[in-house]
């Protein structure tokens, strides 16, 4: 409140000693439109957008990029308040004077939230399209322009549409990008290889997946998580696979270390997860006559995946849905030996 009050006073003084049509008054609207956008204050917001551009437009046209920078911003806020049809509109208008002023990086903005505007209508072919485009239009502006957002948001459509494969490949130049920005140890870089280790497991990879979520843990444990519960599913997970491959010690230690986390968490003793887990490091894990073929793998992890999410999500542990659906899924769809067949 005390910064919008030092916006508003701002905008007076400029109003008072510029006039109303000068365009210092036009960017502190814009300003100010901005800090409520960031309160969530959509109306308000829009109401000193809709004064900006009328300025704007009285002083340079309407092909101006200014009147371009402002139309963007109502595109941004319409977004936000849901209102996808007058954010189109908004920014089809500003992508148009972009293009008139061959502004690439405007360009790529734009198309940027015409990407976000379409995947909120659940048109997911157009909207990788537009992020596609803005991915171009960077490349094509010498310096490094390209946004691994765009990028990420390319990968969660194709993830959204069962496109596994294209998915991969869009997470790993993410990695990539990650690694030469922040560093082979970085919790950026976990993030990521938490969300490809997901995505191989989907998509019947279990080597490449139990890569990355050994890297991922590695990572996550070198900065001392210990109470994430994606760190906990890659755990649980890794065992399994060990324990498959006969590596039953490796995969005890592993066990003791997801049941730590999950208890950590708030799952009770009486969570099935837990009285597997308590099973498993206590008294070992059960016999099991022969390996459980691709079936019964997945009915297990189907199951399992129900039961952990169902819990965690209502449990308030996990702070992104999309995410820990991705932690289940990828973690136990494929692999399962917790059970006699």
């Amino acid at each position: 409140d005390a910064a919008n009050q030092c916006f508003l006073d701002c905008l007076e003084m400029r109003r008072e000693l510029l006039g109303y049509d000068h365009d210092e008054v036009a960017s502190t609207l814009c300003t100010v439109a901005m800090a409520l956008f960031h309160q969530q204050s959509y109306e308000k917001s829009l109401e000193y957008l809709k004064e900006a551009l009328q300025f704007r437009r009285a002083a340079v046209g309407d092909d101006d990029i200014l009147v371009g920078e402002v139309l963007q911003m109502g595109g941004l806020v319409h977004l936000a308040n849901g209102d996808t049809e007058k954010a189109m509109m908004l920014l089809w208008d500003c992508l148009r004077i972009c293009e008139l002023n061959n502004d690439k990086l405007k360009m790529a903005a734009t198309w940027s939230l015409i990407g976000q505007a379409h995947a909120s209508n659940e048109e997911l072919d157009q909207a990788i399209a537009a992020y596609e485009e803005a991915v171009l239009l960077r490349k094509s502006v010498p310096g490094n322009h390209v946004s691994e957002e765009d990028i990420l948001e390319i990968g969660k459509l194709y993830d959204d549409l069962g496109r596994h494969k294209n998915a991969i490949d869009s997470y790993e130049t993410v990695l990539q990008m990650r690694k030469a920005t922040y560093g082979d140890n970085d919790e950026r870089v976990a993030s990521i290889l938490h969300d490809i280790g997901a995505l191989h497991f989907r998509n019947g990879d279990r080597d490449k997946g139990e890569r990355a979520f050994s890297e991922f843990i590695r990572i996550r444990k070198l900065h001392g998580v210990d109470d994430d519960p994606e760190l906990a599913n890659a755990l649980f997970t890794i065992g399994n696979i060990l324990a498959v491959k006969g590596e039953k010690e490796k995969a005890h230690t592993l066990w003791v270390d997801a049941l730590h986390i999950y208890t950590t968490l708030g799952l009770g003793d009486d969570h099935p997860v837990i009285m597997k887990l308590r099973r498993y490091t206590e008294s070992g894990i059960p016999g099991v006559t022969r390996r459980p073929g691709p079936g019964m793998l997945l009915q297990q992890a189907s199951r399992r995946l129900m039961e952990q999410t169902a819990h965690l999500r209502s449990s308030g542990a996990v702070t992104s849905a999309r995410n820990m659906f991705h932690a289940q899924d990828g973690s136990t769809r494929n692999i399962d030996t917790i059970d006699e067949e």
